[in-house]
């Protein structure tokens, strides 16, 4: 009876397989029509894209793809060089990372001076070579930015109006308060608010010795450059982001795949 009692309580033990008869089966792997139409659109779509992409580099000039070339080149310019401004007061991790991902600030004077001789070489724009002749005495080339002014003589009366500016901003010929401030105000009906009229005025109120007005300027420009370091910043801080992140997925498929782990499959 106790026998019996024991035996009722007990799991049946089943008879074990043998491991040299049990199949093991591998998944075969997905496979759908649907699946390859979609990659075989995919694939299409994208070839058409590229290839808009690259019929429009090749038979659409570069001007051309702009309504107003010349505005959109001044504005991006302008950002840019702005942003390098700001980078002098920006902090040193800051620095560190523009110089890594972007072009420093002589880079990207040259890459602007050769916009704007594009530009000219195609529409003859007075402003646009008024702005050319701006960007070459910012980056330290006085004698071409008044080689350039001199270029416009008996081009009418806005061109030699851009010339005084050019001479009196980077000529050595000294330069009066009185001179200053009647190119001041014909400077401000000549260039919008922006860097390339921030730098002319300040060139024009350092060689006048305007302190007072100097120093206005500088704040205004202190305060644009510090709201462009402001959108520049996030931008930064994701790249880095970004980067820390796939380096510790790359480290990690590597110790994997020297552990034996082939985690792509």
């Amino acid at each position: 009876m106790n026998d019996q009692a024991l035996s009722i309580g007990q799991i049946p033990r089943l008879p074990e397989a043998d491991g040299s008869t049990v199949s093991e089966v591998s998944p075969l792997p997905y496979s759908s029509r649907w699946s390859r139409f979609v990659s075989v659109l995919c694939a299409g779509v994208l070839l058409a894209s590229l290839a808009g992409i690259l019929w429009l580099s090749l038979t659409v000039p570069k001007l051309q793809r702009f309504e107003e070339p010349g505005r959109a080149l001044d504005l991006m310019v302008g950002r840019m060089m702005e942003a390098q401004d700001g980078l002098h007061r920006a902090p040193k991790w800051q620095q560190w990372v523009a110089e890594w991902t972007m072009d420093n600030e002589e880079q990207a004077s040259r890459q602007a001076i050769r916009w704007y001789q594009e530009l000219i070489a195609t529409t003859d724009d007075p402003s646009a070579k008024l702005r050319l002749a701006i960007l070459l005495g910012e980056s330290g080339h006085e004698s071409k930015a008044l080689a350039e002014a001199q270029g416009w003589h008996d081009r009418g009366t806005s061109a030699e109006s851009f010339r005084q500016l050019i001479v009196a901003a980077y000529d050595a010929a000294p330069l009066s308060l009185e001179q200053e401030t009647q190119l001041q105000a014909t400077l401000a009906e000549t260039l919008p608010i922006g860097w390339f009229y921030d730098h002319l005025a300040a060139r024009l109120a350092q060689r006048a010795g305007d302190h007072a007005l100097l120093t206005t300027i500088n704040l205004q420009r202190q305060m644009k450059e510090e709201q462009v370091q402001r959108w520049i910043r996030p931008l930064m801080i994701s790249e880095l982001t970004c980067l820390a992140f796939g380096s510790v997925i790359l480290l990690g498929i590597v110790r994997l795949k020297g552990r034996g782990l082939n985690v792509l499959q």
